[in-house]
């Protein structure tokens, strides 16, 4: 017996174990019908289920889009998948996970469908026809079996900035998977421009997207331009970005921003969205940033950042050390003299050292990467 032989159907063919042997067909499985004896075939999409999944909204430009490919076995019989059009080995090694000729075994052995969101253009499917003989896999009862790929190392796309809808139809296209939406993004640093110096923020692009989309937008637009600190209270935070100066603005046409609780510890530096205390979803256009470890802010307010840099340290320390006096509301907090945010001005971040991974696994977070 050759040890591969030619499918030679562009199904898959689905094996299932029974009685000690195996029935070969089209890729459906069998259950008894209406009549005598008959079976009427079942669809794969009923038996089994193609699901993706991204591990993060956004993913900075020149890194790993990691995304995860899985399929799960939604009956209670052993089930056998095959690549079509494919040479198939006789026999079936133990499988650690799904091989990537099962990932590209679509429609002509392609693997992501990928359509750009802002013009519903389709880039130049990738194809990826195996040349030896593809072993089949076997899926225990309700068993499931996946891998992770860095799918920006197949698909050019994704190495360019943009937003991106992705979809999965494996075997022939007889599974159709979620869609999902991934960015792309070159990520930024908002350097604060105030009348006592400048002050780098790092912003918490996997921490909190909606939030950090938020304040770039605004920054962009120049919203923040002559605004003031209304509030400086030394030992605890210096408070920002409402355009009424006081506690209550916020953006003109009401935009809030959902919550985006995270595990951020508030130390001295860390940038977080200002909010109503008893709605968490009221964020909107203030910001303030903490003067010292503020253990009770943990996980009741939005962390979007980080200072970085001697110099923006070094002007934090100057704006807790102004002279304040009371506010309106009898609180001893309003800066004796104002202080302004000239601008906010947007750069490029540095990018972090990368590490060479395996097509089977995310990267490990190094210091700085987790929190961008």
């Amino acid at each position: 017996m050759t040890r591969a032989r030619l499918m030679a159907t562009t199904a898959v063919t689905l094996l299932m174990t029974a009685a000690g042997s195996l029935l070969a067909g089209p890729a459906t499985t069998t259950a008894p019908a209406e009549g005598a004896g008959q079976v009427a075939p079942m669809p794969l999409q009923s038996r089994v289920q193609a699901e993706l999944r991204v591990w993060q909204a956004i993913y900075r430009l020149g890194q790993p889009v990691w995304v995860e490919f899985s399929l799960r076995n939604l009956t209670g019989e052993t089930v056998t998948l095959q690549v079509p059009n494919a040479m198939v080995a006789e026999s079936s090694p133990p499988a650690m996970g799904l091989p990537l000729t099962h990932v590209f075994s679509g429609p002509r052995f392609g693997a992501l469908q990928i359509t750009r969101e802002s013009d519903q253009s389709q880039p130049m499917p990738v194809l990826r026809q195996p040349s030896h003989a593809v072993a089949p896999i076997e899926l225990a009862p309700y068993a499931s079996v996946g891998v992770h790929v860095d799918a920006s190392r197949w698909y050019a796309s994704l190495r360019q900035p943009g937003e991106y809808r992705l979809e999965w139809k494996p075997y022939g296209g007889q599974l159709t998977s979620n869609a999902v939406t991934v960015k792309v993004a070159n990520f930024k640093d908002a350097v604060i421009h105030t009348d006592l110096g400048d002050m780098r923020v790092r912003l918490y692009y996997k921490k909190a997207p909606k939030t950090v989309e938020n304040f770039l937008s605004l920054a962009r637009s120049n919203f923040y331009d002559s605004l003031a600190l209304h509030r400086v209270l030394p030992g605890f935070l210096v408070q920002g970005g409402s355009p009424t100066g006081d506690d209550a603005g916020m953006q003109p046409d009401g935009t809030r921003v959902p919550a985006e609780f995270n595990d951020t510890r508030f130390e001295r530096g860390t940038v977080a969205m200002a909010r109503s205390p008893n709605d968490p979803d009221s964020a909107s256009s203030q910001f303030f940033i903490t003067f010292s470890r503020q253990k009770e802010l943990d996980g009741q307010y939005t962390a979007f950042g980080e200072l970085v840099g001697s110099e923006s340290f070094d002007t934090l320390s100057k704006i807790e050390q102004v002279q304040v006096e009371r506010g309106p509301f009898g609180e001893l907090s309003r800066p004796a003299r104002p202080i302004r945010i000239q601008s906010i001005s947007l750069e490029d971040a540095p990018r972090p050292p990368m590490k060479i991974h395996p097509l089977g696994g995310p990267p490990q977070s190094g210091p700085g990467l987790a929190q961008q």
